[in-house]
């Protein structure tokens, strides 16, 4: 007769392993969104962020001060919380089979760098792009 006790705190120590070594952390770059009067959302799909985001504040002494900042070089790309160097980087990265995307940029980025997201999105065949937005508060 098998020993079906052993057999199942093996199998429970294995589940607590798995768990407590996963990592279910959500990796996205922290943006303030821009604010949107009429949104939908987007719920149940699986999808790749793309995120616009401001580099370390220490390094732009407008972002520390809380200004717009209008460096393109000061602004980075991410997918799924993946640092991605540039826009063709991004494009190479989303080829490969129909991808649903999401892209979340920061309210004060330059719309140059969300273009290049847009064009590297167009480039993978990726025709329709829903952008991130919150709501905003009613008076």
């Amino acid at each position: 007769m098998p020993r079906v006790v052993a057999l199942l705190d093996v199998l429970f120590v294995l589940l607590q392993y798995l768990i407590l070594g996963c990592d279910f952390d959500c990796r996205q770059d922290p943006v303030q969104l821009s604010k949107s009067r009429f949104l939908s959302e987007c719920r149940g799909s699986r999808r790749v962020e793309i995120t616009v985001h401001h580099g370390p504040e220490d390094e732009c002494g407008r972002s520390r001060r809380r200004q717009r900042c209008e460096e393109a070089d000061h602004w980075h790309l991410s997918a799924g919380g993946v640092p991605v160097p540039d826009a063709r980087a991004l494009a190479r990265l989303l080829m490969g089979g129909r991808r649903r995307v999401l892209l979340r940029a920061d309210a004060g980025a330059p719309y140059g760098v969300v273009q290049g997201a847009l064009s590297a999105c167009a480039e993978a065949g990726i025709r329709f792009v829903p952008i991130s937005a919150t709501r905003q508060p009613n008076p």
